[in-house]
């Protein structure tokens, strides 16, 4: 498991005890939660990698920011 800037990667594993419950939640440790700044409510985007085995979550505001850094022109283009 690996958290950067953007949030979570989870790398599949074998041995791995991450369970998605009857109710299709997938629960998050709390530790984890608390290193992406993800609280009881939050909206996270869960997206997979199947090439890497990768689980990726993703904070809603992680995507804003994406969305936002996306939408903002680059120079060569504010200059036309």
């Amino acid at each position: 498991m690996f958290v950067n800037e953007f949030g979570l990667i989870v790398v599949a594993r074998t041995s791995g005890n991450g369970r998605v419950d009857r109710r299709g939640h997938l629960r998050l440790p709390l530790a984890v939660r608390r290193r992406c700044g993800i609280v009881t409510g939050d909206r996270v985007l869960v997206t997979a990698n199947r090439q890497r085995n990768e689980l990726l979550v993703i904070p809603m505001a992680a995507v804003d920011a994406m969305v936002v850094l996306y939408r903002q022109p680059d120079d060569s283009q504010a200059r036309r």
